[in-house]
């Protein structure tokens, strides 16, 4: 019983030390540097170099195409077996569906699109991203379905926002 207990320990201690090396290996001494980009939405990096590009870039419409909510106009969209409502107020914006006999609401946390023909809408719910079945079109100044989910008699909330689609 010794054996097994001894290679238990030695396999631990090896275990250990792997995962230890990268921290007791040498460095090279820090150099200052300017900031770097950690993620989309991080103009600030940019801007330390760039300060005339960064405020051009966000004064376009591409510059624009993802937004927290504002006030979001009201509207209706109404599927055969669905109701979708948009609404803003005090406590932000809300979309709610009524299909089935029940109802939920989520709440609006992005606007994605510059707004020029369009505006998306991103909900959370779950500490997770989904896309809204509903889009704002501006030449008509009315909701629809957004793209993709126009032939859907009974669109949802289901559709995931992965990092890769930000």
């Amino acid at each position: 019983m010794a054996f097994p207990r001894r290679a238990k320990l030695i396999c631990s201690l090896a275990g250990v030390l792997s995962l230890a090396a990268p921290l007791l290996a040498p460095r090279p001494p820090a150099v200052a540097a300017a900031p770097r980009a950690t993620g989309a939405g991080d103009e600030e990096a940019c801007y330390f170099c760039h300060k005339d590009a960064v405020d051009g870039f966000a004064s376009t419409p591409m510059g624009l195409s993802m937004r927290l909510p504002a006030h979001e106009p009201a509207g209706t969209v109404t599927t055969p077996q669905a109701t979708l409502r948009i609404a803003s107020g005090r406590d932000g914006t809300w979309q709610t569906i009524d299909s089935h006999g029940l109802s939920a609401n989520y709440r609006v946390a992005y606007v994605i699109g510059s707004g020029t023909h369009a505006s998306g809408y991103i909900v959370s719910f779950a500490n997770h991203l989904f896309q809204s079945p509903v889009a704002y079109y501006r030449r008509k100044s009315a909701y629809g379905l957004a793209p993709g989910y126009e032939t859907e008699a009974d669109p949802d909330f289901t559709r995931p926002i992965k990092p890769g689609c930000l």
